[in-house]
C-alpha cells in the first residue's frame, strides 16, 4: 500500500472512531501505529501528512469528500436549475459523510470547545466553493463571494440538522435544504425588487 493510500485510510479511521474526550494527537497516534511497526517511521509520517494535527486530517478528509462529491455529477444532473443542483450536492454530501457521523458529530463538539472558529469557517468555505464550482457557477464579481458566504450558511445548518437527523434515508433534512435554499431564493428576489426600485 502506497502512502496516499494509507494516508486515506488513517484520515478516514480518524474520523469515523473521532472521540472528543480523547486528545486529537493521541488518536491520530493510535491510528497511525496500526499501519507502522517502527516508531520512527509513526514519527515520520505523521510529521508529514499531519502536520497541523486534526486539522490537516480535517482538511484532507475535505478533499476526500470533494473527490467523491465530484462523481456524482453526471450528465443527468448538468440539466437541473442552478437551486436544484445546489440542493443535490449538499444532500449528495451529506449522504457520503452518512457513515462518519457520530465522529462528525463528536468532532463537532471538539471544535466547538476548542474554539476553532477561523479553521471551522475555512473548511465552510471551501466545502461552499466546491459546491459552486460543480454547480457550474462561474461568476467572478462581487457574486462570487457573496454567493459563497450565503452557502455557507445554508450548509452550516443543514450539517447541523443533519447531524441530528434519524429520519429514513434523511428525508427530514431533504425538507429542511429545500426549504433553506427556498428561503435565500426568495431573499434574493426580494433584493432585486428593492434594487430595481432604487435604480
Amino acid at each position: 500500500m502506497n502512502s496516499l493510500k494509507i494516508r486515506k485510510s488513517i484520515t478516514y479511521d480518524i474520523i469515523l472512531n473521532f472521540d472528543n474526550k480523547i486528545s486529537p494527537e493521541l488518536q491520530i497516534l493510535n491510528s497511525v501505529k496500526k499501519n507502522f511497526k517502527d516508531f520512527s517511521e509513526v514519527n515520520r509520517f505523521i510529521n508529514f501528512n499531519f502536520p497541523n494535527g486534526i486539522q490537516s486530517v480535517l482538511l484532507h478528509f475535505n478533499e476526500l469528500t470533494n473527490q467523491e462529491l465530484s462523481k456524482s455529477v453526471n450528465i443527468g444532473f448538468k440539466k437541473l436549475r442552478i437551486s436544484e443542483k445546489v440542493s443535490k450536492l449538499i444532500l449528495t454530501r451529506l449522504k457520503i459523510l452518512e457513515l462518519y457521523k457520530n465522529g462528525l458529530n463528536n468532532l463537532n463538539i471538539y471544535l466547538l470547545k476548542s474554539g476553532m472558529f477561523f479553521f471551522s469557517n475555512k473548511i465552510l468555505y471551501k466545502v461552499a466553493d466546491n459546491i459552486w464550482f460543480l454547480s457550474g457557477d462561474k461568476s467572478l464579481d462581487f457574486n462570487y463571494y457573496s454567493k459563497r458566504f450565503i452557502l455557507m450558511n445554508v450548509y452550516l445548518f443543514s450539517y447541523n440538522f443533519w447531524l441530528k437527523d434519524e429520519s429514513n434515508n434523511l428525508g427530514d433534512t431533504k425538507s429542511f435544504v429545500e426549504k433553506q435554499i427556498s428561503n435565500v431564493l426568495k431573499f434574493g428576489a426580494l433584493k432585486k425588487k428593492i434594487k430595481n426600485f432604487f435604480s
